[in-house]
């Protein structure tokens, strides 16, 4: 596939595995599962189980029965027919769907890291994330399917990643590790790296790439703070795609790790501009760092290495949601509803203080860029 192909298919893929967390998050956690599914409780564990074994499981036979590029392209249109399927199915086949997305996404990512070129993959990520803020905010992400009438902009991502699938031409085996437009291709995505993507996503999903959750934490209007974190965002997608690595040094990866974390904490204390100027900057910083935490390690990696990022990702918005301090409004169910993000934030501010540790750990711990 072409560069701009990969780029467009991951992007679309990269935001089902969003969606799909997320969805399962609300069905297990917050008080919009009652429409998303079964009531939160064992049962609803289920497909939480099922995003790990649809990482985990399926990695090393696809890798072993199939070339990696027609692997990669299953794997893409099961992502994209689950990502059409979170705003076309009820209840709990909804649920399925979710976790057949956040799984197959989570997969695609695992077999592309060292095929497809990073650029296209950190980019993706980062496009991903901006589309399913603009999503949320526009009212037409996943969440509107609890509505009578489906999403039509998640259909037609749907139906744009399997169009990008008829084009299945992926660069074949390389023998050159000098081969242009390819990256180590024995490597894969090492453990250190899918931690801190785990953290990235948490960190957006709590609170620098949540528009609603930065203005009622700062008291700005929504449409304020959702146009600074979109110009951020729209900026930051642009120096992933131009730039090889915006975070080389090791400096560079402690100082962008360390706005992320002021960013994500620093609203929870200071209102106003301040406070959105500050999230913006770590949303801006976060994004940037994707590129280093999807370097690709020498030697073979297998799907376990996503399954941690996502298990991070998936441990620390259970706790952010479960641990936060009473919510008006919400009678039922835990403080924060996963789905909207309704809920009192400042009594989870501990969470978020331990994702951005774990992204700075992570980050200090991956060996230097060559």
């Amino acid at each position: 596939m072409t560069f701009r192909v990969s780029f467009l298919l991951a992007a679309a893929l990269l935001l089902f595995l969003l969606q799909g967390f997320a969805a399962l998050l609300a069905a297990l956690l917050g008080p919009a599962g009652a429409s998303a599914g079964p009531a939160p409780g064992a049962v609803a564990l289920v497909p939480l189980l099922a995003v790990a074994a649809a990482v985990c499981a399926p990695a090393l036979p696809l890798e072993r029965w199939l070339e990696r590029g027609n692997a990669l392209v299953l794997t893409a249109r099961t992502a994209a027919l689950a990502g059409a399927g979170l705003v076309l199915l009820p209840g709990t086949a909804r649920l399925a769907a979710a976790a057949l997305a956040a799984g197959a996404g989570g997969l695609y990512l695992t077999m592309a890291v060292g095929l497809v070129e990073r650029r296209a993959l950190a980019g993706a990520a980062a496009a991903a994330l901006l589309t399913n803020q603009l999503l949320a905010a526009l009212g037409m992400g996943w969440e509107a399917a609890l509505r009578p009438v489906p999403a039509p902009a998640q259909l037609l991502l749907a139906a744009g990643a399997l169009a990008l699938t008829a084009a299945r031409r992926f660069p074949p085996e390389p023998t050159d590790p000098a081969t242009p437009t390819l990256e180590r291709r024995a490597g894969g995505l090492r453990l250190r790296g899918a931690v801190a993507f785990g953290a990235i996503l948490f960190l957006e999903h709590a609170v620098l790439g949540r528009t609603h959750v930065a203005a009622a934490l700062t008291g700005l209007a929504p449409w304020a703070v959702g146009a600074l974190l979109l110009a951020v965002g729209a900026a930051g997608v642009v120096m992933l795609l131009t730039s090889e690595a915006p975070a080389r040094s090791r400096s560079a990866v402690v100082l962008l790790a360390g706005a992320a974390l002021a960013g994500a904490l620093t609203p929870h204390w200071i209102a106003g501009w301040p406070g959105a100027l500050a999230v913006a900057a770590g949303h801006g910083a976060a994004l940037l760092l994707l590129a280093r935490a999807l370097n690709p390690a020498s030697g073979r990696r297998q799907g376990w290495t996503t399954v941690g990022g996502l298990l991070v990702f998936a441990a620390l918005a259970a706790t952010h949601a479960a641990t936060a301090g009473p919510a008006p409004g919400l009678a039922l169910g835990p403080a924060l509803d996963p789905a909207t993000g309704a809920g009192n934030h400042a009594g989870a501010v501990w969470a978020v203080a331990v994702g951005g540790l774990v992204l700075a750990l992570s980050m200090l711990i991956l060996p230097a860029e060559r």
